[in-house]
């Protein structure tokens, strides 16, 4: 399983944005959202419950989705080297979760 790997001071200024919303994000919703919007053949597997382990990996995506697009918003030089390797976990969660769900 991919795993987020913050480095810097990245994620707390992430965060800092993250709080100023004055909102809790649902990143299980996010990630599913996420997705569905970029593999709708996988309508029929989400529509139904599923493991913990999949939940999980959506938040993971979801999560790693929202921090890429911040980066990509925020264009701040400090960040963008962290663009590229946001972009692969991505691609790498929604490659797994594709392959879980369609078992």
């Amino acid at each position: 399983m991919v795993s987020l790997s913050f480095t810097g001071n990245a994620p707390i200024a992430f965060l800092h944005e993250l709080t100023k919303n004055a909102a809790i994000k649902n990143y299980v919703k996010i990630g599913r959202a996420h997705l569905l919007l970029r593999r709708p053949a996988l309508r029929q597997a989400c529509s139904v419950a599923y493991p913990t382990s999949i939940a999980d990996m959506l938040s993971n995506y979801g999560e790693a989705v929202e921090f890429r697009d911040w980066i990509s918003r925020t264009r701040n030089a400090s960040y963008l080297n962290l663009l590229d390797e946001y972009e692969q976990v991505c691609r790498d969660l929604e490659q797994e979760l594709v392959v879980k769900l369609a078992a």
